[in-house]
């Protein structure tokens, strides 16, 4: 477990405008259904408790405290020997190989992992420069099998590896990455436009070359927590 790490308050307390049950707009509950689409990859849509470990996403938050039972936002794991509760997801942005190997410490046996990560294309991650100066480690770009080997070695099994295209904002497609298939069928439609063939030509190249996980822009990990 990381030391010193402070646990922020529970997202309810952050004044975000909603709560988990609250009535939203129509378009407001649509955009935020749109950002946690990811968790139709779970066996069960439903989320129940949820911690989130990562940089501040005002859209997630209020996606996750819509679509969830309760949101809880940690700035970073909770310390050695911290009495901890235990969640039904985690949902982890742009992880240190460290957080992710320790994560699962937050999630209850059968409970699952979501993580999020950015490849080399991230274009917009200069969005977050300012917080990144302040996290060097996201800037780094961690080879798939380590991550997976990560997962591994902490009673997390993965369960598949997704690209979201065009982010993660703004999914339409969430492609699984073990094979080529999904990518085909996502892919393979009307391609308008000279930009529109390129992005697909690439996406295809870095697929069969074992590279996608590394120049994507917006990559998942989904993990389950062994059943003790």
């Amino acid at each position: 477990m990381l030391v010193d790490a402070q646990k922020l308050p529970e997202i309810q307390t952050l004044d975000m405008g909603i709560h988990p049950g609250m009535e939203m707009h129509a378009d407001a509950l649509l955009q935020a259904s749109r950002r946690v689409d990811w968790r139709f990859l779970l066996p069960d849509p439903e989320l129940g408790d949820v911690a989130y470990i990562g940089p501040s996403d005002e859209l997630h938050f209020k996606a996750l405290n819509a679509f969830s039972r309760s949101l809880a936002v940690f700035a970073r794991l909770p310390s050695v020997g911290e009495k901890i509760k235990k969640y039904d997801v985690a949902v982890v942005c742009a992880p240190s190989l460290p957080t992710l190997a320790s994560v699962g410490d937050l999630i209850r046996p059968g409970g699952f992992l979501y993580v999020e990560t950015y490849g080399l294309l991230w274009l917009s991650r200069l969005r977050w420069r300012s917080a990144l100066r302040s996290s060097l480690e996201r800037l780094k770009v961690h080879l798939s099998q380590r991550y997976l080997a990560a997962l591994d070695e902490h009673r997390l099994t993965p369960i598949g590896t997704f690209w979201h295209w065009p982010d993660f904002e703004n999914c339409t497609r969430i492609v699984p990455m073990d094979n080529l298939s999904g990518f085909e069928l996502a892919f393979n439609g009307p391609k308008n436009g000279l930009l529109s063939r390129w992005r697909s030509n690439l996406v295809g190249w870095s697929l069969r070359n074992g590279l996608a996980t590394q120049l994507g822009p917006c990559i998942s990990y989904v993990a389950q927590r062994a059943i003790e």
